[in-house]
């Protein structure tokens, strides 16, 4: 039995050692296409391919702007993803609640992040399953509605840290206006999500 437990943790492990290093892959892989293409400088082109640039309405951005919304996009669509698993497997109210609240605020803001993007011709990474899905599909009941907020606060901590660290890095006007819109509601859900998790601790 000992060694069954053992092998059963070296699995999930691997497993979602596995998921993190394709997150990770797939960030990287934006990030190269991003710069082999460079960002577009109308003012260095010639009067025609001005022209067809004007014509396609791309917009010029800098490196730690498409850094931002390469990073965003893979925040985002992993949050949408754990929302939709907190809101058919929650075990409270409070969690299922939250968790519809999250569908629809981030994938709002998904919108905006892949409208941003496109404009701007940045290549986002392409959806992955995020690691912390195999820990949450193996809780249930109580432990999976802890482990969730847990979760959540764990990650709007690391997204608002992400936010106000591009906010003071990129020139971008429209994606620092972008992420001074958001960081409000990333914020009313930190506070939400600390606040579940102290009703859930306390046996909630």
């Amino acid at each position: 039995m000992k060694y069954l437990s053992i092998a059963a943790g070296l699995a999930l492990s691997l497993c979602m050692a596995c998921n993190n290093n394709e997150v990770k892959e797939a960030v990287n892989e934006a990030d190269s296409a991003n710069e082999a293409r460079g960002t577009l400088d109308r003012d260095s082109l010639s009067a025609t391919n001005r022209q067809t640039t004007d014509t396609l309405a791309k917009v010029k951005t800098d490196e730690s702007g498409s850094e931002f919304l390469v990073r965003a996009a893979a925040g985002g669509m992993a949050e949408v993803d754990l929302a939709r698993m907190g809101s058919t497997k929650g075990n409270s109210d409070f969690v299922r609640r939250f968790s519809e609240m999250m569908i629809k605020d981030h994938e709002a803001a998904n919108r905006q992040v892949e409208a941003l993007a496109m404009a701007r011709t940045v290549t986002l990474p392409v959806p992955v399953v995020p690691k912390e899905a195999d820990m949450l599909a193996k809780a249930a009941g109580k432990q999976f509605d802890i482990k969730f907020m847990d979760q959540m606060v764990k990650d709007h901590k690391s997204t608002i840290d992400l936010f106000n660290k591009y906010s003071d890095k990129t020139k971008d006007s429209s994606i620092r206006s972008f992420i001074q819109l958001t960081l409000p509601t990333l914020r009313q859900h930190l506070d939400s999500a600390q606040a579940i998790q102290k009703i859930l601790k306390k046996g909630g």
